[in-house]
Parts: structure tokens; sequence; C-alpha cells
């Protein structure tokens, strides 16, 4: 954990003494110059279960920071960042990417694969901080490479080959799309002992809607935008892992399902200043868990984001 640690602050340390230099270079005062994306924020969770055996109420709060930079040099384009969360640890990517024709790219580092990236929010973003469980079961980031085939302006595909947490060769397939001002994401992903998952991620103005399939979860979220900021949602997953059998079993193990479904809503409030690079911003908002257990939870959430 403490070199994770390490290594995500040296990462946003190197974003920042970099992006130092190329300001003075350019004599640019221009805060927005040390980083393309950066994040810092708490998000506190008030839990009151509706059974009368748990305590009357559980608060947690989680904060996070983050930093993103990418760095254009001759032999392609560099993209830095480190996101520290006090509950998760650390987040960090190091891509390179280069192109090798109009309509190809390749890249390599340690990275989101396409069914992370093209499903779920960016780390460093108030949107990632409280991102839903339905949605944090998707694989994140993991060592490997891409192609990025850029069709054309409203149609990319990706194809990669990535490490997976066993050891194992990790297949992983995309593609994005803009029909009518709706933007549909598909994603596939296996390895070599045939585990297979899938996502597709739609959204548009007023609607937002990922489904995601896979060895082992089994996930849905559907969010709505109304006016002034908005966003009733639902949240479901379903797990089947193997666990100790209560009772002896022919195989010696039974499945154990752990299943998640909350209904809820949101409102966020924004602050920009013309002369400041950044937003303040505010959410609030109360979620039903229904399953496993009743649970009413009260959000509030405050970063600051570039």
């Amino acid at each position: 954990m403490k070199r994770q640690i390490s290594f995500t602050v040296l990462c946003i340390f190197v974003i920042f003494t970099i992006s130092l230099s190329s300001i003075q270079a350019q004599e640019k005062e221009s805060v927005d110059g040390f980083f393309d994306n950066f994040y810092v924020g708490s998000l506190t969770i008030t839990s009151f279960p509706m059974d009368s055996t748990f305590p009357a109420y559980n608060p947690s709060t989680t904060l996070r920071i983050g930093g993103l930079k990418k760095i254009n040099t001759k032999i392609g384009e560099f993209l830095l960042a480190g996101t520290y969360d006090s509950n998760l640890g650390t987040i960090s990517t190091v891509r390179w990417q280069l192109p090798i024709t109009s309509w190809l790219d390749i890249q390599a580092g340690l990275m989101p694969r396409p069914i992370c990236f093209l499903n779920r929010p960016l780390p460093v973003s108030g949107a990632s901080h409280f991102e839903p469980p339905s949605i944090g079961v998707i694989p994140g980031s993991g060592l490997g490479s891409n192609l990025i085939f850029k069709i054309n302006k409203v149609n990319t595909g990706y194809a990669g080959i990535y490490r997976g947490h066993a050891g194992q060769a990790e297949y992983q397939l995309g593609y994005e799309t803009e029909v009518q001002g709706w933007e549909i994401f598909a994603s596939v992903n296996s390895d070599i002992d045939s585990i297979f998952g899938g996502a597709l991620h739609i959204k548009s103005q007023w609607i937002d809607f990922t489904i995601f399939k896979g060895h082992e979860y089994t996930s849905a979220l559907a969010v709505a935008t109304l006016k002034g900021g908005i966003q009733p949602y639902a949240s479901m997953y379903f797990q089947e892992r193997e666990c100790a059998p209560r009772v002896p079993t022919k195989t010696g193990y039974e499945v154990c399902p752990d299943e998640h479904l909350e209904v809820g809503i949101t409102k966020t409030f924004t602050k920009n200043w013309e002369r400041l690079p950044f937003s303040a911003n505010a959410l609030i908002g109360a979620g039903y868990v229904i399953l496993p257990e009743k649970v009413f939870n009260v959000y509030f959430q405050f970063y600051i984001e570039i």
C-alpha cells in the first residue's frame, strides 16, 4: 500500500513539475495549466437501517484527490494520472499513445480497459467519486495495449490485450458511435479460459443507461437528467460466488448470491467563476436500498474540479 501511495504521489508531482515548467516557458499564469483534469472532494454517506436491530444511523466519509496531465512529445502522447481515495486506495494510469496513420493509433501502459473507459467515469472526477456499486463492478485498469480504429468522426473501434488479475491474457473489444444525439458504447472481454463479459452503455441529454454481464456479476444502472440538475436513478447488481456450504454437498461448495438494489434521487449545485479555471460543486441526494437490507441513505458530496 505504501508503494502504491508513493507511486501515485510521484505521478501527481511529475505532472505538476512538467506542467509548471511548460507554463513558465510560455509565460502563462493560468492555474489550469497545471492539470488537464484535477479533483479534490469529500463524500459523506449517512445510512439509516430500517431494521431496528441495527444502530439508528451510520455515517461514513471518504476523501479523494487526483490529477491528470497529457504531455505531447515527438514520440507520442503520454498521459499521467494519479488518484488517492481514502477508502479505495490509489488509482494510477501511465499511458503512451502514438498515431500510426490518420485512422489508427496504438496505446500501451497501465491504463483502463475499453470495457472500463467506455462505461465508467474518469477517476479524476466527481462522477467517479459518487460511482454506484453497479458500475464499480465493471473491470478497471490493467497492464496492456490497445489499437484504436478511427473509422470516422462518430465511429471508433478498440481492440486490446491486457494482463488479467490471475496473470492470464485478457482480450478486449470496444465500439462507440453517435446516432442523432445518442451515444452508444459496446464492449466485450474474454480471457484464455473463455470467461466472457460485455457491457452496453447508452446515453443522451436526458437518460444514461448501462448494463454489464461478467463472470460473476450482472449489473445495470439507469439515470435520468431533469431540469435543475435533478437526477433520479435505479441501480442494481447480482453476484454469484462460491462459498463454503452450510451442509455437505457433492462439489464441496454452494452458490452464495450477493445482491444490491437501490433507487434514489440527487441534485447537483455548481458555481463557476470567470477568472478561475475550476468549479465548486455540491451534491445532495437520498437513496433507498431495497436489497440486501432495507436502508435509507443520505448523500452529501462537495468537490472542486477542473
